[in-house]
């Protein structure tokens, strides 16, 4: 009988192989993935089991809340499917902003919402454009460049107002209290790598 506790962190990538006959103890932020990566159960009664026969599974286990709107999760780049799904579930318009060092994979994840989406365009980051738009709902900024103020210089607050979910690389806290003040909906998103090449996010809904 193997036992996945709530204080058990495996990530995307991680591979169980569960022998035949056995039983396994799930807890509440238990995430059940396929081998092929595809959702199998997102919500699980604490305490409850499962037999699983000779198969062999991924399981992602959520962290547990930093706080009533902060959670944190640990995903594989090529296998973000959980987390943007939580996150669609929580804003549907409004700014996402995503923070995280050079190649800590912001634009990665922008990739994966926009495949969620619907959306086949080609997602590239904006560095030296300032903006991509990709179809008519989805749009993406990079202000690393040229800071905030140049940002909010080009009138592109006004852009962050229309309808549709925009995502900006590099924002910060001062951003936030302009969302907030303009009454836009938004929440943040810190990526940190890990030393097995996974990341840990931390998404912060308090204003979504």
């Amino acid at each position: 009988m193997i036992n996945y506790d709530s204080s058990t962190i495996i990530p995307n990538s991680t591979t169980v192989i569960i022998p035949n006959s056995t039983t396994v103890i799930l807890s509440s932020t238990t995430v059940i993935l396929s081998s092929t990566g595809d959702l199998v159960e997102s919500t699980v009664i604490p305490g409850s089991t499962r037999d699983i026969v000779g198969s062999k599974y991924s399981l992602d286990s959520r962290v547990k809340p930093e706080n009533d709107s902060c959670f944190s999760y640990i995903c594989d780049l090529n296998n973000l499917n959980i987390l943007i799904e939580k996150i669609s579930e929580n804003i549907k318009d409004g700014v996402i902003i995503l923070k995280g060092d050079l190649a800590s994979g912001k634009t990665t994840f922008v990739k994966a919402m926009a495949l969620h989406l619907g959306v086949r365009d080609d997602v590239t980051s904006p560095t030296f454009s300032l903006q991509q738009c990709y179809g008519d709902k989805l749009f993406h900024y990079d202000i690393y460049n040229h800071g905030l103020e140049h940002f909010i210089s080009l009138g592109m607050l006004e852009e962050l107002d229309r309808d549709g979910l925009h995502f900006v690389e590099w924002g910060d806290e001062k951003l936030v209290e302009i969302l907030n003040n303009a009454g836009i909906n938004n929440l943040t998103i810190t990526i940190d790598k890990n030393e097995d090449d996974s990341r840990s996010y931390k998404v912060d809904y308090a204003h979504s």
